[in-house]
């Protein structure tokens, strides 16, 4: 398993007291990352459920359960915004291999720094616009105009939430692409016996 950390204390020059925190730190943002994957889990069980319960009951009772579709809507919303992280954590997403793999090792460490620090930036700004907008929502006691009229801040709010965590774990990747970056050395040329000089 490799080592994860926000920061390489010797890089940057802090002292022991610094290197312990920001380990701790990483350990208690990976837990964090671990517990939202299992309620990820937990809430695509209960979406599992509850719709082979509802199917099972329309059909066989004749009495359909009108929230299930709308909470399962919800349960997707929360999956995205819970799992992001964990998913980029161990790098899941999709990227171009293709693509990628053309480049020497060194320019491709340097396109994934570059590409985290603007997608954490991204992030950020979701983070922000979404905190404010789930406040003014809360503030003004606004509600969801469907059958179960649920507070629209929660919706909001997970965006916001699953964005920020998105963004510490992009600039966790960005900060390990440029560890990688500079410590990174290009094999010398071999040349091969009855090869011309």
């Amino acid at each position: 398993m490799k080592e994860r950390t926000f920061f390489n204390a010797k890089c940057i020059g802090v002292g022991e007291f610094n290197m312990n925190f920001l380990s701790k730190l990483t350990k208690f943002f990976d837990f964090m990352l671990d517990i939202m994957f299992v309620l990820a889990g937990l809430l695509l069980m209960f979406a599992m459920v509850s719709i082979s319960v509802a199917i099972a009951s329309r059909y066989f009772l004749g009495m359909p359960i009108g929230w299930v579709v709308e909470i399962s809507a919800y349960i997707m919303l929360y999956i995205t915004f819970l799992v992001a992280a964990w998913v980029l954590r161990d790098d899941g997403h999709i990227s171009i291999d293709v693509v990628i793999l053309m480049f020497r090792p060194k320019i491709r460490y340097l396109m994934d720094f570059i590409t985290s620090i603007v997608g954490s930036i991204v992030f950020l700004i979701i983070t922000w616009y979404g905190g404010k907008v789930s406040w003014d929502l809360f503030k003004l006691n606004y509600f969801t105009e469907t059958m179960l009229e649920l507070p629209k801040c929660i919706f909001i709010g997970i965006i916001s939430f699953g964005s920020f965590t998105l963004s510490l774990q992009l600039l966790r990747r960005a900060h390990a692409s440029l560890l990688k970056f500079g410590s990174h050395i290009e094999p010398e040329p071999t040349i091969r016996s009855g090869d011309d000089l």
